[in-house]
């Protein structure tokens, strides 16, 4: 993702690019999710007879050890909806038996991506947020 320098952070003004790598190695068997106008798997329509609102991904997610989740963001309609997907999620995703490494959990991440998207999406159309307007993902939401 990229910004002009001169323009601040504030979600409310800042205009940012995604950047693609075309060598990126998880676009490889995913090309639909970087087209534009295609929709992805993750993307649902809502409603039916009525203007047609998609649950859609940003590409951009991290670690945040403030509060030990992966965050990545969601787009429905006009609102931009944070996410988040906790240590023990990833940890029980990858099927580890200790504690992993930030970039070990970035990378559980990146290979169940799909699954954890679902989950959102069924969260948001939902209606269940934190108090933060956070949609959390836990343990419990991976076998419900």
């Amino acid at each position: 993702m990229a910004k002009k320098q001169d323009h601040t952070y504030d979600p409310r003004t800042a205009k940012w690019w995604r950047v693609l790598n075309p060598d990126y190695s998880q676009k490889q068997g995913r090309a639909e999710l970087f087209e534009r106008g295609k929709r992805a798997p993750g993307d649902v329509p809502l409603g039916v007879g009525v203007k047609r609102h998609l649950v859609e991904f940003e590409y951009y997610f991290f670690w945040s050890p403030l509060t030990q989740t992966v965050r990545f963001y969601a787009r429905h309609g006009d609102s931009r909806i944070r996410c988040a997907v906790t240590r023990t999620s990833l940890e029980d995703l990858a099927q580890s038996s200790g504690r992993l490494h930030p970039r070990d959990l970035e990378r559980a991440f990146e290979e169940h991506r799909q699954t954890i998207e679902r989950i959102a999406v069924d969260k948001i159309l939902a209606g269940h947020f934190q108090g933060d307007g956070t949609v959390l993902i836990r343990t419990v939401d991976l076998n419900p």
